[in-house]
């Protein structure tokens, strides 16, 4: 008898045990209104969370990409919330955009049928409407602090200018080179450019070692500087390496698409600045940025985010694949 109610003891114990798993993994059914967040009461909805993990492509865990997502929710809902300080948005609720999305789509539908302009996509998707409205909704934010809190006067703006000229307003200079080029097909390539490398190391003229070592007929090259861009998507190795070169001097062995090379600056013409009076503009909005940052950061900090848990760690990443 005792085995008996042993044996229904244990049964029952399992049963027990099987509701209690059943019970906690169906307790919390997430939809699409499901709080999984809250950021200063703001609600952070499953969807949108769905929206920015969606384009997260990573190398770490499922878990990590659930953090960096939510980390991202935080800070899009702090702006969020700062635009509604603002008054440059009244509502910003998950639910609210979505009727906004679906509106917009009708509205560009019912414009190509009429054969009206319809500017970017002809239908938006959920996660590029989103992401396109929050980038509005960021420049906006800035461009309202910019015009207030934000603001330089003339003096700052030209000591910005004078401390930052160097590295942000430098123009690229105009350059002339000579170089030697070998093929680097194997140890004999290598063994003739060092060659012509311990020429110019006893001082020997550049332009009569390019003319014994060299396998191309062509020693000079110019990089002007109105064909910068060109010329760094062409040879962007090179030109970076020249750009540091001062007039005589010699770099040292570079490798480059296959080739071996050492060039020489003999031409430098250098470019100036961009004017003052054109960067102020550049100037406030560097400015603006920065600012911007630090006061986004400060506001984070600031943050109480309440943390759904039950809901949360429901959220699964292969969720986004059928949403």
């Amino acid at each position: 008898m005792r085995y008996k109610y042993a044996a229904a003891a244990v049964f029952l114990m399992i049963a027990l045990g099987c509701a209690g798993y059943w019970f906690a993994e169906n307790k919390i059914q997430l939809h699409d209104d499901t709080v999984i967040a809250l950021v200063n009461g703001e609600p952070i909805a499953y969807r949108e969370m769905l929206q920015v993990l969606k384009p997260l492509r990573s190398t770490v865990s499922a878990e990590k990409l659930k953090e960096n997502a939510l980390d991202e929710l935080v800070k899009i809902k702090i702006e969020q919330l700062w635009a509604k300080q603002k008054g440059l948005v009244d509502q910003i609720d998950y639910e609210h955009f979505r009727a906004n999305w679906i509106n917009e789509n009708n509205r560009r539908k019912e414009a190509l049928a009429k054969k009206e302009p319809v500017y970017g996509p002809k239908q938006y998707t959920e996660g590029d409407y989103y992401r396109y409205l929050h980038t509005n909704l960021q420049i906006r934010l800035k461009e309202a602090h910019g015009k207030e809190e934000f603001v330089l006067t003339s003096e700052q703006l030209i000591a910005r200018y004078e401390s930052t000229k160097e590295r942000t307003f430098k123009k690229p200079a105009s350059i002339r080179i000579q170089k030697i080029v070998v093929a680097s097909a194997g140890d004999a390539a290598q063994e003739k450019i060092n060659q012509a490398a311990a020429k110019l190391a006893q001082d020997e003229d550049f332009e009569q070692v390019a003319q014994v070592y060299s396998t191309q007929p062509r020693i000079e090259q110019f990089f002007d500087a109105s064909r910068r861009k060109i010329d760094l998507e062409n040879d962007q190795v090179v030109v970076e390496i020249a750009d540091k070169l001062v007039i005589g001097q010699i770099s040292d062995v570079i490798q480059d698409r296959g080739m071996l090379m050492i060039i020489k600056c003999i031409e430098r013409v250098e470019g100036g600045y961009e004017a003052f009076d054109k960067m102020k503009a550049n100037l406030q909005a560097i400015y603006t940025d920065e600012q911007f940052g630090k006061q986004l950061e400060a506001r984070k900090k600031e943050a109480t985010v309440d943390i759904r848990r039950e809901a949360y760690d429901r959220v699964k990443i292969d969720a986004i694949n059928g949403q």
